[in-house]
């Protein structure tokens, strides 16, 4: 049975930025982003450890582009836990791996990509009246995310993907 959340978008950007709750209980900022491969942190250091205290720093990089500068190489964190809630529902991602960028002014802390939604449907609904909102249809509360390794390179990952399973997907040419 599918479930659907819906999350008001902030009325302060012209991206679609809203607020969601962290398992710490602390509050942060996402944008959605349907052109990015792999989720990125943009918040600062510290906060990304006092949002996600479980944070762990893998030993893996990322070329991080398309933000107005040259790609640069970045670390990779996994985030043990994160969760998309409102009210009544929550989304959750177990595993969630992302680049960091550590103090960007983007307006938002953290990015997340279309890849961690390629199991679900999601929609910008703009003619809601005073506010917008985007409405992620989903099958499961719970999702996984994995890395994709460069071929040429080990070490550095090329994106995620996300399964719905507690066991990892065989990865095919799809993917």
């Amino acid at each position: 049975m599918s479930k659907i959340l819906s999350m008001q978008l902030s009325n302060k950007s012209t991206k679609p930025v809203f607020t969601t709750i962290t398992p710490a209980n602390k509050q942060i900022k996402c944008l959605f982003d349907t052109g990015a491969d792999m989720p990125v942190w943009c918040g600062s250091e510290g906060l990304l450890k006092i949002v996600f205290p479980k944070v762990e720093l893998m030993n893996k990089k990322f070329l991080l582009g398309g933000f107005g500068r040259k790609a640069e190489i970045v670390d990779v964190y996994k985030i043990p836990e994160f969760i998309i809630k409102n009210e009544e529902d929550i989304l959750t991602f177990q595993n969630l791996y992302i680049a960091s960028s550590f103090d960007r002014n983007f307006g938002c802390d953290l990015i997340l990509s279309a890849t961690m939604f390629s199991h679900m449907d999601y929609s910008i609904l703009n003619r809601m009246g005073n506010s917008s909102r985007l409405r992620i249809e989903y099958d499961r509360d719970v999702y996984y995310t994995q890395m994709i390794l460069n071929q040429q390179r080990t070490g550095v990952v090329e994106r995620i993907y996300s399964f719905a399973s507690e066991t990892e997907e065989t990865m095919n040419d799809n993917i």
